[in-house]
Parts: C-alpha cells; sequence; structure tokens
C-alpha cells in the first residue's frame, strides 16, 4: 500500500490538473433536504439511476468494469487460498513463504509499473499485467488437474465426502523433500500457490494503469461519483465470491471455484481489451517531439 500511494502521489505530481478543482456545469439543487429518515432514505434509492448513469456514460467504463470483475474470484492470497492450501497438508512455514513470495511478486510489479508506464504508456502496461496475470493465472487452473489435486466434485455431490468431517490435515506429517504430505502428493497445491502468487505482480500492474486511467478520464465533477460506484462493484463481486465458497465449501469443489474465478477474471481481460479497442490512441500529424510523444502515450 505503502509503494502504491507513492506512485499514486507521483502521478498527481506528473498531472498537476488533477489536483486542480473544476467548477462542475450542472446546476445546484434548490429543493430542501429531507430531514426524516424515511425522507433520506427515499433520496437515497432515488438517486441511484442518476449515478449509475453517471458511472456507465463514462468513456473509462469498460476498463473500470474489467478491474471490478478481478474481484470476483478465489484465486487471491487471501483466507481462502490459505485455507485450501491448510486443507491439503502444507505447514504455516510453506504458506508463509508462499505468501511473502506474492507479496515481492506486488511490490515488483507496482515498481514495473513506473519503468513499463514511461516507455510502453499507460495503456499498453495496462494491458501487458492483465496478460501477465492471466499467464500465471492459467497455471493455477491447470493444477486442478495435477496429482494430489483433491477436485472431485462427482464424489462431493453424491455424499461420498462430507466437509465437515474432513477438517485440515494435520502438517506435521509433511515430507519436504517429496513433496508429499502422509504420501499424499502436493503438486497440485504447490503449482497453485506459485500460480497466484506470480500473477501478482500483473495484478498489480493492471490495478495502477486502470487506477491512473480513471483519473485521468473522468471529469473532475464526475470523479468522486464514478470511483464512489467502481469502489461499490468491487465489493460487491468481493461478496458474490465469498458466497460462491459458502456455496461449495469442500476443497473437493475448490476447482468448480477456481474455474469461475477464472472465467471472471478473463472477462475483466476482455472488458480491458475492448475499452483500448474503442477508445484507440490517436496521434496528430506533425508531432514529433519527445514531449509529445509522452504526452501521446498516457493520453486516454
Amino acid at each position: 500500500m505503502i509503494s502504491k500511494a507513492f506512485f499514486l502521489r507521483a502521478l498527481y505530481v506528473r498531472k498537476p490538473q488533477l489536483a486542480v478543482k473544476e467548477t462542475a456545469d450542472k446546476k445546484k439543487a434548490t429543493d430542501e433536504k429531507p430531514t426524516s429518515v424515511l425522507g433520506k432514505v427515499a433520496q437515497a434509492f432515488g438517486s441511484i439511476p442518476d449515478v449509475l448513469l453517471t458511472y456507465t456514460r463514462q468513456t473509462v467504463v469498460a476498463a473500470a468494469f474489467g478491474m471490478a470483475l478481478l474481484f470476483m474470484t478465489v484465486m487471491g492470497f487471501d483466507g481462502l487460498a490459505v485455507g485450501y492450501g491448510q486443507s491439503s497438508g502444507l505447514s504455516d512455514v510453506l504458506l508463509g513463504a508462499f505468501r511473502s513470495y506474492g507479496s515481492v511478486m506486488g511490490i515488483l510489479g507496482a515498481l514495473s509499473y513506473a519503468f513499463f508506464e514511461r516507455r510502453l504508456g499507460v495503456r499498453t502496461t495496462g494491458l501487458l499485467g492483465l496478460t501477465c496475470q492471466q499467464l500465471c493465472l492459467i497455471v493455477a487452473v491447470i493444477s486442478i488437474w495435477l496429482p494430489g489435486s483433491p477436485f472431485d466434485p462427482k464424489g462431493y455431490f453424491h455424499g461420498m465426502q462430507s466437509w465437515w468431517s474432513r477438517g485440515a490435515l494435520p502438517s506435521s506429517n509433511l515430507d519436504t523433500t517429496t513433496l508429499t504430505h502422509t504420501g499424499q502428493n502436493l503438486d497440485s497445491i504447490i503449482t497453485f500457490l506459485a500460480g497466484i502468487a506470480t500473477a501478482r505482480f500483473g495484478l498489480w500492474m493492471a490495478d495502477l494503469s486502470i487506477v491512473h486511467i480513471m483519473q485521468e478520464g473522468v471529469p473532475e465533477s464526475d470523479r468522486n461519483t464514478v470511483f464512489g460506484v467502481h469502489n461499490a462493484l468491487c465489493q460487491t463481486f468481493s461478496l458474490l465470491k465469498d458466497i460462491l465458497v459458502i456455496i461449495l465449501p469442500d476443497p473437493s469443489t475448490f476447482g468448480i471455484c477456481i474455474l469461475i474465478s477464472y472465467a471472471f477474471v478473463t472477462s475483466g481481460y476482455l472488458s480491458f481489451v475492448y475499452y483500448l479497442l474503442r477508445h484507440p490512441v490517436v496521434k496528430k500529424q506533425g508531432e514529433t517531439t519527445d514531449e509529445n510523444e509522452e504526452e501521446h502515450k498516457t493520453r486516454l
């Protein structure tokens, strides 16, 4: 978060106009605000159509919505991935090592963003980050069919396994030399965690790129509304992820959650590609100076 704040501050330094408050062209409503609780609630619900219209009419809505779709995934290094690793018998030391590796990849992604953004432009950098994430998550998807994977939805739905009776396997019998646990192959869970940890490199690059695009592409008068709706959508998709895991709580069905998550992440990737194709960068004739080239790289 510190590195992210640093690069956002650097963005404002490079683009001072982002910090200048513009005067809104819209007329302020002269109606008195309701004082009762019911009146305030009714006013809040009544403003939802206008808020959504403000969000959807933005030129960057496809990129922003694509970023929101990335929150509908179980392939983030949160409690779900840690619990999945514990159910496969990984020790806390190995889980901590993977989380540390994921954090390092995220920091490298944030640092790489500044490097690639200056040379490729913010749009290409975002596409590069999302592409890196897609490739790494393919490895995580493949892991559900590797040896040692608990993926067995047919057995689960036929009542052959019960998630409340299985619990987490004890990690004291882990053999780190052969990557097995009490004779069970750990290739699947190791591949899964390595894939999602490495994917954080591209995720952080894409996150900073899309935030950069939104800050430059959304008018200052609409910025508060657009980012508010964007954050609400992100949390909504995150909630849907939790509901999905509640519906499919067993490790044998976690592979289904992985496949659904990858479908949402791919949809976010395609949404960003649609934004790039729908709003291409148009260069003006006669602009060949380095300053103009740098300006074009960051123009939406």
